[in-house]
């Protein structure tokens, strides 16, 4: 039986939250019985790749789409000549040329959005939100993450109304658990606080540390580890010896396995200024580690927590927010342990087990089943 083909379009595969989730759903078994084709602008690959994926890259790492469109267009028409659906797996660009080579082939295609595209429309190249009003009214079909990702695509293209769903980003909460119970070596010298994610301005990590900077003038000392890379590594790094924090603060780089950090981890803590669906925080309740997280733009945060059941919202961009909220949750024995006893509850909430089949109904409805 011929197998039904799908190509799977991302700029790389960078170390982000929106790569990981496509490589989760990719892998699941449910997904074995399409013929998969996952398709990189640039070759960055950062995330082991399943070997059912046939996987094409186009250009070298470091260069430049703008100066190399010929030559995506190309190769993009070569690579999915012979597919049924195009799902753009991330928001922007990868969308565009979804939705141009849909046009091309006459088929179906998703556009997967990951962030509340009209507070992210504030953060990028004013050109974009020209593009989406251009090209997301082609989409046959919009995943949205959250609630409030849903609402803002509305509010950008009020045609995507009756095309757009949420389906919560897919989790191994098994192999998250399995992976964190690895060797764990670093030295606890004081409570242990353990953020991820890429050293962008986003992230908002010179907020939580100088909120670390507080609590240490307050008394009360902590270890923050920061695992991640990115371009604000030099600034970030340049704060914590502004601040005489070398002895507390720790920018460990790029970690194949957060998970054992998580897991060791007294506290999970998350700052963004906008998050569609914090997949940080799905991963910290897996392994039963109490998290706070900035009630960011994008509701994510809000969404996963349910409103602080889960976990602790402290105000966005607020040091003193963030530094009261570790605070209390190192002060508050009862709350830390009753927070790490519900989050692998909620946790589940977010297993690829429920929520793939969800995805796989959207694909069906595309482009039909084969019996």
């Amino acid at each position: 039986m011929d197998k039904r083909k799908i190509a799977f379009i991302l700029p790389s595969l960078r170390a982000g939250g929106a790569e990981r989730v496509t490589i989760n759903l990719l892998g699941s078994n449910y997904m074995k019985q399409f013929d998969i084709k996952l398709i990189l602008i640039n070759e960055i690959i950062e995330y082991d790749v399943p070997k059912h994926i046939e996987l094409r890259c186009i250009l070298r790492p470091h260069d430049k789409k703008h100066t190399h469109i010929l030559k995506i267009m190309y190769f993009l028409c070569r690579y999915t000549r012979d597919v049924h659906l195009l799902v753009g797996a991330l928001e922007l660009t990868a969308t565009y040329l979804s939705a141009l080579l849909s046009k091309v082939y006459n088929i179906p295609v998703i556009g997967w959005v990951h962030t509340d595209l009209k507070s992210f429309f504030t953060q990028i190249n004013s050109l974009h939100p020209h593009l989406v009003k251009l090209t997301y009214p082609h989409l046959s079909q919009v995943i949205a993450v959250s609630k409030r990702v849903k609402d803002s695509v509305i509010e950008v293209c009020p045609q995507l109304k009756d095309k757009i769903v949420v389906i919560h980003n897919p989790n191994n909460i098994t192999l998250i658990r399995k992976q964190s119970q690895e060797k764990f070596i670093f030295t606890k010298k004081h409570p242990l606080l353990v953020a991820v994610g890429t050293l962008n301005k986003n992230k908002g990590f010179d907020l939580l540390i100088k909120a670390c900077k507080q609590l240490y003038d307050s008394g009360i000392y902590t270890n923050l580890v920061i695992l991640g890379e990115g371009l604000e590594r030099y600034n970030l790094q340049a704060l914590v010896e502004q601040l005489n924090m070398g002895e507390h603060i720790f920018l460990y780089g790029y970690c194949s396995n957060p998970y054992v950090w998580m897991k060791n981890a007294d506290i999970v803590v998350q700052s963004s200024w906008l998050e569609g669906l914090p997949t940080i925080l799905i991963e910290a309740l897996a392994v039963n580690t109490p998290v706070i997280a900035t009630d960011s733009e994008g509701g994510g945060a809000r969404e996963i927590l349910k409103d602080g059941e889960y976990g602790m919202l402290a105000r966005v961009g607020n040091i003193n927010s963030l530094s009261e909220s570790i605070r209390r949750m190192l002060s508050d024995h009862n709350l830390r342990n009753s927070l790490k006893e519900k989050g692998y509850k909620r946790a589940i909430d977010f297993d690829y087990n429920k929520t793939v089949p969800k995805f796989i109904e959207q694909i069906n409805d595309l482009i039909g089943v084969i019996p």
